[in-house]
């Protein structure tokens, strides 16, 4: 990444596209998790066998109920904030699964406490990229969402056998 001449707007460079502005995509990912709750991804992808356009690559529990609504709301969102040139610059929305290899590669390969990464020429579980940009990963939380319990051992008087309570 680097700024503009005016040095006020950072914006992703690549050969291939003239930019798309960062502000943009922070506007989106600030107002996706406000309205949506917490994401687990969200990055742009450049694949290898598309090399002239980006995916935009989102996970999040809200967005596993219903993907044909969520792909709306992302085309939405991104019809607001984006210039044309940067909405000719974008090939898909690709909405992962929590358990999806290819999201759990992801993680897997993110650094120990970032959740802003570059990536170049990374294969993710098949999913080969030449260039990636993730704005957000993140184990999801349990959410409050009791955790099953485990089965304690004890002594019990009648025998000196343990037993599962």
């Amino acid at each position: 990444m680097m700024k503009n001449k005016d040095m006020n707007e950072w914006v992703i460079v690549s050969p291939w596209i003239p930019k798309i502005r960062y502000k943009a995509l922070a506007a989106i990912l600030k107002e996706v998790a406000k309205e949506k709750g917490e994401l687990s991804l969200f990055g742009l992808f450049l694949r290898d066998e598309a090399p002239n356009v980006w995916d935009l690559v989102v996970a999040g529990q809200e967005f596993e109920k219903d993907q044909t609504e969520m792909l709306s709301y992302f085309v939405r969102k991104i019809k607001t904030h984006f210039l044309s040139d940067e909405l000719m610059s974008l090939s898909r929305i690709t909405i992962l699964d929590a358990g999806n290899p290819v999201l759990e590669a992801i993680l897997n390969a993110m650094p120990f406490g970032q959740e802003k990464v570059e990536f170049r020429d990374e294969d993710f579980n098949g999913y080969e990229i030449k260039r990636a940009y993730i704005f957000k990963a993140k184990r999801p939380q349990n959410n409050g969402k009791q955790q099953p319990k485990k089965k304690q051992l004890k002594r019990t008087s009648l025998s000196r056998h343990r037993v599962a309570a």
